[in-house]
């Protein structure tokens, strides 16, 4: 009994939160802007507020990933270096007296990706935490909307193509717009298709609002 419940102690079961948090607050400071994704669907609750809220008291700004197809045209003036932070929807066990002991996953395939096969990519470097990849560019380039797109795109390659990919579409395509890449109508393209039905006003919103975007 003894050495079971040493063995329950010491498992990594909860997403720690902290230790990302602590980790981005001592090295990344005003001059990087975090952005968070969880692979969620579009329009479904994400655990970003959540978290930082409640965790993150460091200097970066914070954005989602949600939010960058709007933000393009400011980030392509911008300076900042971006840190891509992961969250990892898994299914994990809280302590003996939470409420609800198992958290699932919203899609059974989400557990099964590999995560830390995105250390293995030439052009990005991974911290690991347990429920959290944070991800910046070996050699950034120091323009914003650039290296948010070199990031984007390298996960992108590296994850199992499914509905989650859509905001990974969408912020890919407003980057590149901004970006002048003639692949930004590939990612918009990508975007609709991964889409659900009953979420295709959303991202055709969104797909109308790139177009529009105006470009330097």
């Amino acid at each position: 009994t003894g050495y079971a419940a040493k063995e329950y102690k010491s498992m990594s079961r909860k997403t720690d939160w902290r230790q990302a948090t602590a980790y981005l607050e001592k090295f990344y400071d005003s001059q990087h802007l975090i952005i968070f994704d969880s692979l969620s669907l579009v329009g479904n609750w994400e655990p970003t507020l959540f978290g930082f809220g409640r965790y993150y008291k460091g200097k970066s700004p914070l954005e989602t990933m949600a939010r960058l197809p709007l933000l393009a045209p400011k980030m392509q003036r911008m300076n900042l270096e971006p840190i891509v932070v992961l969250f990892q929807w898994r299914e994990y066990f809280l302590t003996p007296r939470s409420t609800y002991p198992i958290m699932s996953t919203p899609q059974s395939i989400l557990k099964s990706i590999d995560y830390k096969s995105l250390t293995g990519d030439p052009v990005l470097s991974c911290r690991q935490f347990t429920g959290f990849t944070i991800i910046r560019l070996k050699h950034p380039t120091g323009n914003l909307a650039r290296d948010s797109y070199a990031i984007i795109a390298s996960l992108i390659s590296n994850l199992p193509a499914g509905s989650w990919l859509v905001e990974l579409h969408l912020a890919a395509a407003g980057l590149a717009r901004v970006l002048l890449l003639k692949n930004w109508e590939d990612h918009l393209a990508a975007a609709v298709a991964l889409t659900d039905e009953k979420k295709m006003s959303r991202v055709a919103k969104t797909a109308r609002r790139i177009r529009r975007m105006p470009l330097d």
